[in-house]
């Protein structure tokens, strides 16, 4: 559980990061 929400943040963070300009 811990695993599967640490990997969606993780790409939560990096789709935010590749779309912030």
């Amino acid at each position: 559980m811990v695993e599967r929400v640490s990997l969606w943040t993780q790409e939560q963070n990096m789709y935010t990061i590749d779309h912030r300009h």
